[in-house]
């Protein structure tokens, strides 16, 4: 259920379609808030949900997480199941796992890949058909391109610890011969990539 402002001569919905979809989930709304406008905010929508005997519904966004706002429309109106998701379009980092990674554990119950910044989103590419051309690709034409989804984020911001050099088993006056942490940015500015432990290491690491 796309929540744009419907036109005057949409046909009527009859008692034997709502009969059908009792207890059911739309599993994609656009609702206020939002960048763009929409015709009804997600407590209104939970509450016409629950007027209808519908279930719930998973709020979607083309640019952040709806995890947290799911959580509170569900608190809200009670009856009602509200689910959250994230697209992985630029403004999340693109094909991010951590961004998948944080909405999943905020809660999140669906991953959508690019939409609005995906290479087949004609309608939005400056040199696309340009009838309705949306406001993003001409806000993002010259923004740097996503984070790459192959690098590893830093060990210490998946442990939730500070970097600290140990020292080299390896070397000839233990203790007194410091490294970084395997994988970190010191690592990779003072060490090479040393090819029998698989991963980056001082020179008396290795």
């Amino acid at each position: 259920m796309s929540a744009h402002a419907s036109g005057s001569g949409a046909p009527a919905v009859s008692a034997a379609a709502w009969e059908a979809i009792q207890g059911a989930y739309d599993l994609q709304v656009h609702v206020a808030p939002d960048v763009i406008e929409r015709r009804i905010d997600d407590l209104d929508l939970a509450r016409e949900f629950l007027g209808r005997g519908l279930r719930g519904f998973v709020l979607k966004s083309h640019y952040v997480s709806t995890a947290e706002r799911a959580r509170v429309v569900t608190k809200a109106v009670p009856g009602i199941s509200a689910l959250g998701a994230v697209s992985l379009n630029h403004s999340v980092g693109g094909l991010n796992p951590v961004a998948v990674e944080i909405a999943g554990r905020a809660g999140a119950k669906i991953v959508w890949m690019p939409t609005v910044d995906a290479a087949n989103e004609t309608a939005g590419r400056l040199e696309g058909p340009g009838t309705k051309l949306p406001f993003w690709p001409k806000s993002s034409a010259n923004w740097p391109p996503p984070a790459s989804p192959l690098r590893r984020s830093p060990w210490w911001t998946r442990l939730g610890k500070s970097p600290r050099p140990r020292a080299c088993a390896s070397s000839a006056s233990p203790g007194t011969t410091w490294c970084w942490p395997p994988g970190t940015w010191g690592a990779r500015k003072s060490s090479r990539w040393c090819a029998p432990r698989g991963r980056w290491a001082c020179a008396k690491c290795c």
